[in-house]
């Protein structure tokens, strides 16, 4: 179960596996880390631009996608799709439904 829990953002546990990447400022590195670290984060910065990129695995995309939310815009999900749609819907207002 230790192995299950590595990929959980909380008490869910699921054998899915879903590849979650992040776009952030930089200035919310140490909040990220905060937030995510449990899930061994891979960080990366663009030459080309000014965010920063973090890539994990987790099976829960419910919780992430809650986590991202409380961000207010200033973290953006860039994969998966299912985790892009989920806060497409909680940002049109749905988020009753969750």
């Amino acid at each position: 179960s230790g192995e299950l829990l590595r990929y959980s953002m909380g008490a869910f546990i699921s054998s899915d596996r879903y590849n979650v990447c992040l776009r952030f400022k930089p200035e919310e590195k140490e909040n990220i880390e905060e937030d995510f670290g449990h899930l061994n984060l891979n960080f990366a910065q663009s030459a080309g631009d000014s965010f920063m990129y973090v890539d994990f695995s987790v099976c829960d995309l419910i919780n992430v996608c809650k986590a991202v939310f409380s961000y207010s815009g200033r973290v953006k999900i860039l994969k998966p799709k299912e985790a892009v749609d989920v806060m497409k819907k909680m940002m049109d207002g749905n988020s009753n439904s969750f």
